[in-house]
């Protein structure tokens, strides 16, 4: 009998998907996105836990998988596991954030709890994640990105963002081009009239809470 690099499993809770870390990474991934993508669509919105046995997983490797199951809709909740540095993991490498954005002297991190989406949302899609969030792409009106944490569009933000989902006042939405229809950070909503964007800027911008009112200003990466 051969081993699968991946195994999936329903449980009274989710889903339940267990990774052999001691084969490629690489290979691993390959195969983790032909499964998931193959999971029954009823079962979207699941919450999906991921075991890796005794092995190790850096926070690199964390976030890609979290990505791969937030493209088909399911929610990662956790590793069960060792997470780290371990046997064929350099134990000195200390992974830095994903990347950094500067807006008038705050600084924004996006590090080990973020997901990335490397493509287009459109209409009727939704992602959502606990920690922060980066596409690679546009957010069409329609769609939406619902995150704990940060959000950063690497393209034209034209649908709903909600940054700060569990209450975060400090979170963050940016984007190339900032131009939502409806922008929530924490307890905070922005609309647009129907039809209209809420902004309109041809610049990169980030959208956060200052003096208890969402305020936009221009940022760096």
């Amino acid at each position: 009998m051969v081993n699968e690099d991946v195994v999936i499993n329903g449980t009274n809770g989710g889903i339940l998907i267990r990774l052999n870390m001691a084969e490629d990474f690489n290979t691993m991934k390959k195969q983790l996105i032909e499964k998931v993508r193959a999971i029954d669509g009823s079962l979207m919105g699941s919450s999906v836990e991921i075991d890796i046995g005794k092995k190790y997983i850096t926070r690199s490797e964390t976030a890609e998988i979290a990505g791969i199951l937030a493209e088909r809709g399911l929610e990662f909740i956790g590793i069960l596991g060792r997470k780290g540095s371990g046997p064929g993991k350099p134990s000195g490498q200390n992974e830095q954030p994903l990347l950094k954005i500067q807006a008038r002297g705050q600084e924004y991190k996006f590090s080990q709890e973020t997901v990335t989406i490397r493509r287009n949302l459109r209409s009727g899609q939704k992602v959502e994640h606990k920690g922060n969030i980066v596409v690679l792409g546009d957010i069409n009106p329609g769609a939406e990105v619902v995150a704990g944490g940060n959000i950063l569009v690497m393209g034209i933000l034209r649908g709903l963002a909600h940054a700060g989902a569990q209450g975060d006042i400090y979170a963050a939405v940016a984007a190339l081009r900032l131009q939502p229809t409806q922008l929530r950070i924490a307890n905070h909503i922005t609309r647009a009239p129907d039809g209209e964007t809420v902004f309109g800027g041809k610049e990169p911008e980030i959208a956060h809470i200052k003096d208890g009112r969402v305020v936009i200003e221009r940022f760096k990466i």
